[in-house]
């Protein structure tokens, strides 16, 4: 017992030791002891091993003067025990080996800490293993290399060893560690290691927690000796490569308490016979090769909390045995092969928080009796073949806060009495076949923050009542029969930040009250029948990034005003009867990025001013009855990707300014009547892909400058003027197709489709068309 007491002192010194030097990494601090309790002896070989770390690391030598080590910055003294710890980024060095004329016996370094130190390398120290006072030792963000040492097994008081995030040390794991009698703590992470876990480590009985996590290339099986490590509380395998299956006589380890696999090889059943590791906690086998069924006999693990066995193999039903699992809190099973019914038993795992049994085969109803589980927060059920109503009883389930049923089987009504659920937050049902209306009585859904019911089959109108939902944020019907106006109350919806209703039946106009909306972010009206113009009061409307109104009804001008808009980021208008100008007032729209109004009625001109719309992605013009010229100012648009204005009545020439839009990947101007010659400056445009100039007005020769573009992928320039040949420097872009007629290709182009007259320079107006050859 007095041993035990002195063990917690040593620890808890230890701990507090280590927190002072981590949070004082590089500033002097007040020590509790001084050198004045050392024997001569101790003070003498402490400090010569301490000035063998200064030679080793020239910052610390500056700083380590004189003979009072419990002075210095990064050494804590209490009693006779030093604790020496760095944190600091910038200090170079490697780590020492031992001077040889030091008495070990007299070395009262009791822990050595290294953290956030890449510029520390070399090798670790064979002769470390002569500091048998040792207790602790870690390594962390260093950039040391080499192997880790199989002498350290001689360090019999070490209890704790750490080296994480030193991605240079390689070799394998040192069979000679089984040597350490008093190892408590052994974590390796974020190496590069290789070769099998020693089965000899079984010796070290004094294991408490043992990690191995993204060290390298670990393989072999999982050691069935080490069921001999009685004491052992924490494995900790993930990620390494270790395969064969779970050795049943790990049952043994009766002190385990955490046991991770996510993301190895191993494989085989799960052994009925772990139902006897009574103090498991939590057991991680996610993403593993393992398979069969649950084992009923795991009713027996009474601790067990966590149980993750998403994307492995097993199979078989759920036991309705394990409603006996009083101490389960987590039950993962996403994407496995269970199949079966949902157990009404389980109404008994009265300690059950989150169930997961999303993309399994499991069918049936969802039982009533699950009312019962009374802690249940989270019920992901997606993807499964449950089927069935919603069960009313389950209203009363008080700490319900996700359910997901999305793609499921399940059907009939909503339930109205569903709005006593008082903690449920989030309620996916995308894809049911849920009917019915939207029951007015949801409103007393204070919590709901996420309603979902995409492409289901509920109809009616939208409740004016939902205005009470304070907390909605999100509100998905996308697909569904829903109808009637927009309610205008909804404008006290203050949570608000995403209304789905695109492709539903809902009309009329939109609420200029909506407003109000302050949170708003995404309003998705899209095939829907809603009309009117756009109202300008949604300038007000400060957080909506994203509105999608593509083929509604709306009509009327795009209103100046909503320059104002300053969050905006996606407007579609694409296929409405809006019409008038483009507001030049819209160059204030700094966020705006995608501006789609294909297929509507806008005209005039191309404003000038939007060369300062800086954020400017894409714009989609095609269609429309915009004409004029382009406008050299829009060489400011430094963002733009895609311009497309097919099919409108844009003409004048092709600004050689444009050359600075380096961001620009598809220009479209078919079918427009832009004249002139192709500028050589544009083979500044550095990301074209996409040129589509076909059936233009264009004329004079092609500019073999644009060989220069190295993305340029297409380039259409049939139905022009042009004279001459594709320039045999265009030829080397091997992934260039240029769509034009023949006569400009091929051996003999040159012999009756010369550029007979002078051209002028594309930044002067041209005088005359070249007429060109006729084809032959």
């Amino acid at each position: 017992m007095a041993q035990c007491v002195r063990r917690l002192v040593l620890a808890a010194t230890l701990a507090a030791a280590v927190a002072l030097l981590l949070c004082t990494s590089s500033a002097p601090v007040a020590r509790a002891d001084g050198t004045g309790n050392f024997t001569e002896e101790q003070r003498t070989h402490t400090l010569a091993v301490l000035q063998a770390f200064g030679r080793a690391i020239p910052e610390l030598e500056k700083k380590w003067t004189g003979n009072d080590f419990c002075s210095w910055d990064h050494v804590a003294c209490v009693s006779v025990n030093v604790f020496v710890g760095l944190n600091v980024s910038t200090y170079a060095g490697t780590l020492p080996e031992i001077p040889v004329n030091v008495d070990y016996r007299h070395v009262m370094i009791r822990d050595l800490g290294f953290w956030n130190m890449p510029l520390l390398s070399g090798t670790l120290p064979d002769s470390w293993s002569q500091l048998g006072g040792l207790l602790s030792v870690t390594l962390s963000g260093c950039g040391v290399s080499g192997t880790l040492p199989a002498s350290w097994g001689l360090m019999v008081r070490l209890r704790e060893l750490t080296v994480r995030d030193c991605r240079h040390l390689t070799g394998s794991l040192p069979s000679l560690w089984s040597w350490l009698p008093n190892l408590q703590k052994l974590v390796l992470r974020q190496l590069q290691l290789s070769g099998t876990l020693p089965a000899e480590w079984s010796r070290v009985t004094s294991l408490l927690e043992l990690e191995i996590v993204a060290a390298g290339d670990i393989t072999g099986t999982l050691p069935p000796e080490w069921s001999s490590i009685k004491s052992l509380r924490t494995l900790n395998l993930e990620g390494t490569q270790v395969s064969g299956t779970l050795p049943p006589g790990w049952s043994e380890m009766k002190s385990l308490t955490n046991l991770e696999l996510e993301g190895t090889q191993v494989s085989g059943t799960l052994p009925p016979g772990w139902s006897s590791i009574k103090s498991l906690r939590t057991l991680n086998l996610e993403g593993t090769q393992v398979s069969g069924s649950l084992p009923p006999e795991w009713v027996s693990m009474a601790s067990l909390r966590t149980l993750n066995l998403e994307g492995t193999q097993v199979s078989g039903t759920l036991p309705p045995g394990w409603s006996e699992m009083k101490s389960l809190t987590s039950l993962e099973l996403e994407g496995t092969q269970v199949s079966g019914t949902l157990p009404p038993r389980w109404s008994e795992m009265k300690s059950l928080r989150t169930l997961n049994l999303e993309g399994t085969q499991v069918s049936g109803s969802l039982p009533p009796q699950w009312v019962s589980m009374a802690s249940l927060r989270t019920l992901n059920l997606e993807g499964t073949q449950v089927s069935g109503s919603l069960p009313p009883e389950w209203v009363s389930m008080a700490s319900l806060r996700t359910l997901n049923l999305e793609g499921t089987q399940v059907s009939g009504t909503l339930p109205p009495g569903w709005s006593e659920m008082k903690s449920l937050t989030s309620l996916e049902l995308e894809g049911t076949q849920v009917s019915g209306t939207l029951p007015p009585r949801w409103s007393e859904m204070k919590s709901l923050r996420t309603l979902n019911l995409e492409g289901t089959q509920v109809s009616g109108s939208l409740p004016p009542e939902w205005v009470s939902m304070a907390s909605l944020r999100t509100l998905n019907l996308e697909g569904t029969q829903v109808s009637g106006t927009l309610p205008p109350g909804w404008s006290e919806m203050k949570s608000l930040t995403s209304l789905e209703l695109e492709g539903t039946q809902v009309s009329g106009t939109l609420p200029p009250r909506w407003s109000e909306m302050k949170s708003l972010r995404t309003l998705n009206l899209e095939g829907t029948q809603v009309s009117g113009s756009l109202p300008p009061e949604w300038v007000s409307m400060a957080s909506l990034r994203t509105l999608n109104l593509e083929g509604t009804q709306v009509s009327g001008t795009l209103p100046p005003g909503w320059s104002e808009m300053k969050s905006l980021t996606s407007l579609e208008l694409e296929g409405t009867q809006v019409s008038g100008t483009l507001p030049p007032r819209w160059s204030e729209m700094k966020s705006l990025r995608t501006l789609n109004l294909e297929g509507t009625q806008v005209s005039g001109a191309l404003p000038p001013g939007w060369g300062e719309m800086k954020s400017l992605t894409n714009l989609y013009l095609e269609g429309t009855q915009l004409s004029g010229s382009l406008p050299t100012e829009w060489r400011g648009m430094k963002s733009l990707t895609n311009l497309y204005l097919e099919g409108t009545q844009v003409s004048g020439s092709l600004p050689p300014q444009w050359s600075s839009l380096t961001s620009l990947r598809t220009l479209d101007l078919e079918g427009t009547q832009v004249s002139g010659r192709l500028p050589p400056e544009w083979s500044r445009m550095l990301s074209a892909e996409n040129l589509q100039l076909e059936h233009c007005d264009l004329s004079g020769s092609l500019p073999p400058e644009w060989s220069a573009m190295p993305r340029l992928r297409l380039v259409g320039l049939r139905g022009n003027h042009f004279c001459g040949c594709v320039p045999d420097s265009w030829g080397k872009n091997a992934g260039l197709l240029v769509r034009i007629e023949d006569e400009h290709k091929g051996r003999d182009c040159r012999l009756g489709n010369d550029c007979r007259t002078t051209e002028p320079t594309t930044t002067a107006t041209p005088t005359n068309t070249p007429t060109p050859a006729p084809a032959p």
